[in-house]
């Protein structure tokens, strides 16, 4: 069961959606859907200022965790009694307003409402039952929440997984929050899940402000809410529909300030913009691609609209923010890597070679594959006809093969959004020929395609790369809303949306690596690995679903774990290659939310007494490429099951005979 004491950033939460809905000025799509975002905004800030804070002085620990959280609390609360009065006044008025727009929902409106709710509410029940067990979250996402709990700071550590380093941070902060308060980690798939419903009230906003009616808006978060992409991730601890989320707050706010007119407006609306932007730089890298269309339309705005000093300042205060939140990682990055988002050596892994127009065209086309199926003849062709290779390693991930990439239908990291994508390709192409009638839908759906183009432009193809897409296709709901509403009708798109609604249930119940149900698609239209007997979330224990994508190696890390538990050593050694699960290992400790024992990363390429003397043992898996002529001249040979081997210092007792 969920521990209590993560009620408490929920509720301040609450008083912040309580507070905010007192003091908004609703405009008229408004009502409760505004205060949410800004409350979500506000609470990422609060987030990221009392992580940054006790981490300066060492004092991430449950304690002063509490006492942060609590204070923040009562300041709510002080503030929110003092919108009592306000809101008795106004409380009549919205009813009113709230009643009058609800007569607009029709009954098949309210089923469609009720089949998001459905969705929703099942992957937040595979969230709760289910362990972290995406595999980027086992190497780096939550081994490196483990590390700062241990720590009680964020500051950088040695680790052979740089990755725990120099990614952005702030879903794990998050993460961190709750795994310190309740000192476990059944609240960390949620951060995600909730990512997911507040981008779906976004995305009903945004709707809104692109011209779209309740038809339009409800269609948008349909389309939103069956993303496939996104049901899966909704589940998990990666961080692209965090990302997502700032991202469609950040679009929110900035159409607010380009639609308001008092200067003092737009004034006000900077900071959660700034804040919005702000919050996405420092949860993933590829904001940077995405905000970049957002970044030149507030240029354009500041520079060719009227009162351009205000205009400026405006900009200028949400450029602020936005750094102040960033401030502290890219501190820390620039003192270990010499550049706020890493070193070179990591920008140029993930970067094409070569910035040409056609590397450009031959991602697209990849990366349009990952969703819609191309013939194999004819991406091959069209790569001749560029005289380029679809397999070159210069513009693909880790020398990955077009050819040779899996289809999974149902895995997080491999699923495509082929309905979606041909949704939103028609409705941007409806968008861009309707730019005369249409001018401000049109407008958004350039920014979309721009986004796509640089993100083809920069980033070499992968075929994981289609989770990296998420924000385009949630950040596409609204217009593909707008888009068939106008062109469809009313009923028309009502009835559309309910195609997707139905189909979801494949992904919501079937999900590869945290199914509810067993899977009742055959293997090879899925993509799925074969797994013995087809177990279930329901039927598998939380520890076996923490190697759910690894089964092989879960007998070794716990009988490794057992031998060293065995001897009472407290710092232990870790020897991993660069991709290698180590959350895991915090688990079976003890240790993954609580002071125990310190699992440090070591080489063991180098003198290990010397670069820390308290190692007790070390734990290495094959993937560290472990040398045993260089280990044994420190320690001896304890134990070995494939991939995992035990090593002893030979100045303390050994872990004991096999």
């Amino acid at each position: 069961m969920l521990n209590i004491a993560g009620a408490l950033p929920v509720a301040c939460f609450v008083l912040l959606v309580v507070s905010l809905h007192g003091r908004q000025r609703f405009p008229p799509e408004g009502d409760w859907r505004c205060s949410w975002m800004a409350a979500c905004v506000a609470w990422g800030v609060a987030v990221v200022f009392i992580t940054e804070i006790l981490s300066l002085w060492e004092a991430l620990d449950r304690t002063r965790v509490l006492i942060a959280w609590t204070g923040f609390a009562s300041l709510l609360m002080w503030s929110t009694r003092f919108q009592a009065v306000r809101r008795r006044e106004r409380r009549a008025a919205l009813m009113r307003k709230r009643w009058s727009a609800s007569e607009g929902v029709s009954l098949f409106d309210r089923l469609l409402l009720a089949g998001v709710v459905v969705i929703v509410g099942c992957v937040g029940l595979v969230a709760i039952l289910a362990p972290p067990n995406n595999w980027d979250s086992m190497t780096y996402h939550m081994a490196r929440v483990a590390h700062w709990i241990t720590n009680e700071s964020v500051r950088f550590y040695p680790t052979a997984i740089d990755r725990q380093l120099y990614l952005g941070p702030l879903a794990e902060f998050v993460i961190l929050q709750f795994q310190i308060l309740t000192m476990d980690d059944r609240w960390a798939n949620l951060i995600q899940w909730f990512s997911m419903v507040s981008s779906l009230v976004g995305v009903s906003l945004i709707s809104a402000r692109l011209g779209g009616g309740t038809s339009a808006q409800i269609v948008a978060t349909v389309i939103a809410a069956t993303i496939p992409m996104g049901i899966l991730q909704a589940s998990s601890t990666q961080n692209d529909y965090v990302l997502t989320f700032w991202l469609v707050a950040a679009v929110f706010y900035a159409l607010r300030m380009f639609q308001a007119t008092r200067p003092k407006t737009q004034l006000r609306l900077a900071i959660p913009l700034g804040a919005s932007v702000g919050l996405a730089l420092v949860t993933k890298s590829t904001a940077y691609i995405y905000a970049l269309p957002l970044l030149v339309a507030c240029v354009g705005w500041s520079v060719f609209g009227r009162g351009r000093r205000v205009r400026a300042a405006t900009l200028a205060t949400a450029g602020l923010m936005a750094a102040a939140l960033n401030l502290g990682f890219w501190a820390r990055n620039t003192a270990a890597f010499g550049s706020p988002i890493g070193s070179r050596a990591h920008t140029a892994f993930y970067a094409n070679d070569v910035l040409a127009p056609a590397v450009t065209a031959s991602n697209v086309i990849r990366n349009a594959g990952l969703h819609v199926r191309i013939p194999l003849p004819a991406v091959r062709r069209v790569h001749e006809l560029l005289r380029l290779d679809m397999n070159d390693p210069g513009t693909s991930f880790n020398a990955e093969r077009f050819d040779k990439m899996q289809r999974r239908l149902l895995h997080e990291d491999y699923a495509g959004n082929e309905v979606h994508a041909v949704l939103l390709i028609l409705s941007i192409l409806a968008a861009l020929v309707a730019v005369r009638r249409r001018p401000r839908v049109s407008a958004y759906a350039m920014a979309l395609v721009v986004g796509f183009i640089v993100f083809c432009a920069y980033l070499k193809w992968q075929p994981w790369a289609s989770r990296l897409h998420l924000p385009l296709f949630v950040l596409g709901a609204p217009l593909i809303g707008r888009v068939v509403e106008g062109a469809a009708g009313v009923s028309l798109a009502r009835a559309a949306a309910a195609v997707p609604l139905i189909g979801a249930l494949c992904w919501v119940l079937f999900n590869e690596s945290r199914p509810l149900f067993k899977p009742i698609l055959p293997v090879n239209l899925t993509g799925a690995i074969p797994r013995e007997n087809d177990p279930t979330l329901l039927d598998t224990s939380r520890l076996d679903g923490y190697f759910w994508n690894r089964p092989d190696i879960r007998g070794p890390y716990a009988a490794a774990a057992a031998r060293v538990k065995a001897a009472g050593c407290r710092d232990v050694g870790v020897a991993l290659g660069g991709d290698d699960y180590e959350y895991p290992l915090w688990v079976l400790f003890g240790s993954h939310a609580r002071q125990g024992t310190a699992l440090i990363h070591v080489t063991l390429s180098e003198d290990l007494t010397r670069s820390d003397p308290r190692l007790c043992a070390v734990i290495a898996v094959d993937g560290a490429g472990v040398s045993a002529d260089v280990v044994r001249r420190l320690f001896q040979d304890e134990w070995r099951s494939t991939p995992v081997s035990v090593f002893t210092n030979r100045r303390r007792d050994s872990v004991g005979a096999q």
